[in-house]
């Protein structure tokens, strides 16, 4: 039938909404849930057409076909409309479903719940996204298109949601009213103390502590930007740290070393916590420098003492770009087998590009891959910046799900591979 279901519009309408919904959200914060200003309806669609002869193939299904866009009436904020046609073979006249109509995008979502989002959710988040652009003096969009100064009037309350959106802020499941009144009622500090000298649990604001701040993050350093460029100040520049740019002081990055003599005058054995800078501060004379995942394996690694050792940095391995003394050096990493120790070799190697892997290829993996297990969570975003032998790795581990912690390969195994590689050098 050439006649739309309702399964299938509810469905077309459900695409709509993952395409358009941050324009409409818009709308409804600029002229008010209940404003006509802009448009009378949300959206209006054609159903298509149905003839005679179509109908009546089988005229039990047309008149399914009716009563079920009857029942949609029913539904608060819809409208369907209806064209007579007279079929005169039949000897019978029709009313046939012809457009439907939306009026406002909460009535969509209490019908249909897209993306699992209802009525009462729609409205506040119109409530959450008008809320920080009125504090904030964020432009809602313009009444007519004639009053508009700039062709793009309205694209900095679109980038407020796409921001929004993006840090989990719009929906209340996510952001609820306590979060929107302490996220800006921080704001409003950061802006008014630019340069305070604070660190993050030092900030007189309830309920923010580090953990909240790291949380919303993106929301912070996201409508913070787009304040200071609404204001003219421009953006920030890449190269600044978001936190220096606010004012605030940083927590010291610890960085656990062994074969530490060098800094720390003592055994060359011990596990010192240097911090960055102190690392950074001087160069040790060997120009070598191994980068072991998990604690174990590092503390376990026979290698000479005057070869420093850094252990567990994770994803904070980027943190060693203001280490400057390792563009000089050999750089050896050896993290686990799965897609978050690639993941974060490849970090290192786009600051460092000599570093080098240990262990870290498909031919490992398979020789012990009766002690892998699965990994819970891969990486969401591919490491692109990895050797052919790798990347096999990497495919591997995404078609079986594997994970082999290095700790699990045996220690002689891994110090006879760290002993090649460093006669070698």
């Amino acid at each position: 039938m050439a006649i739309k279901t309702p399964q299938e519009m509810d469905d077309a309408l459900k695409r709509a909404f993952s395409r358009s919904f941050p324009e409409w959200l818009g709308d409804d914060a600029s002229f008010g849930l209940l404003s006509p200003t802009m448009r009378s309806v949300l959206i209006e669609k054609p159903l298509g057409r149905m003839n005679e002869k179509e109908g009546a193939v089988n005229l039990t299904k047309t008149k399914e076909l009716i009563q079920s866009w009857k029942r949609v009436e029913d539904r608060c904020g819809w409208s369907v409309g209806w064209k007579k046609a007279q079929w005169r073979q039949l000897g019978i006249a029709v009313e046939l479903p012809s457009w439907v109509e939306v009026r406002k995008a909460a009535d969509l979502c209490d019908a249909l719940k897209p993306d699992g989002i209802d009525g009462k959710s729609w409205k506040a988040a119109v409530h959450r996204v008008r809320s920080i652009a009125m504090e904030f003096g964020i432009p809602f969009k313009t009444l007519h298109p004639d009053e508009a100064i700039e062709k793009d009037s309205g694209r900095p309350l679109l980038r407020l949601i796409r921001i929004m959106r993006n840090a989990n802020a719009l929906w209340p499941m996510e952001f609820d009213d306590h979060e929107l009144k302490r996220f800006t009622e921080l704001l409003k500090w950061l802006l008014a103390h630019p340069d305070s000298g604070l660190f993050i649990r030092e900030i007189p604001v309830e309920g923010v502590d580090t953990k909240w701040f790291e949380k919303h993050l993106a929301l912070i350093s996201g409508v913070w930007q787009l304040i200071k460029e609404l204001d003219s100040n421009g953006s920030m520049n890449d190269s600044v740290d978001f936190l220096t740019a606010l004012g605030i002081r940083r927590k010291p990055l610890f960085v656990r070393v062994r074969h530490a003599s060098f800094w720390t005058g003592g055994d060359a054995n011990d596990v010192v916590q240097l911090t960055l800078d102190r690392l950074a501060a001087s160069c040790p004379q060997k120009k070598t420098v191994v980068i072991i995942e998990n604690e174990q394996t590092g503390l376990s690694l026979d290698i000479p003492p005057d070869i420093p050792i850094l252990i567990g940095m994770g994803y904070s391995v980027t943190a060693l770009d203001e280490v400057e003394w390792l563009a000089d050096c050999r750089i050896l990493y050896f993290g686990d087998l799965d897609t978050h120790g690639l993941a974060i070799l490849s970090d290192l190697r786009k600051i460092y590009s000599q570093t080098e892997s240990v262990m870290m290829d498909a031919e490992t993996f398979m020789r012990y891959r009766h002690l892998a297990v699965s990994e819970p969570s891969q990486v969401k975003r591919m490491p692109d910046c990895l050797t052919e032998s790798e990347l096999r790795l990497l495919e591997m581990l995404c078609e079986t799900k594997g994970r082999l912690e290095q700790e699990r390969i045996p220690i002689a195994d891994i110090n006879r591979t760290f002993h090649i590689l460093l006669a070698s050098n």
